[in-house]
């Protein structure tokens, strides 16, 4: 899994608890994303999506998608 954050034009307000490719696990925080800014997922084929596009989503809470 890829995850890419995206700072708003304005605001531009990402606060990053990681390095550029540490690997993390299930539940890991890994920063705050705010003020229109935005996450972009990219996940793997063979996964499971459980939310529908345009969903909103809460951190430690929904659950995006599952694979093996």
């Amino acid at each position: 899994m890829l995850v890419r954050q995206i700072a708003g034009l304005v605001a531009r307000r990402i606060v990053t608890d990681h390095e550029v490719g540490t690997k993390v696990h299930q539940g890991d925080r890994m920063g705050i994303i705010r003020f229109g800014s935005r996450v972009d997922i990219f996940i793997p084929v063979a996964a499971r999506i459980l939310v529908q596009s345009g969903q909103k989503t809460r951190a430690g809470l929904t659950k995006v998608a599952e694979w093996d």
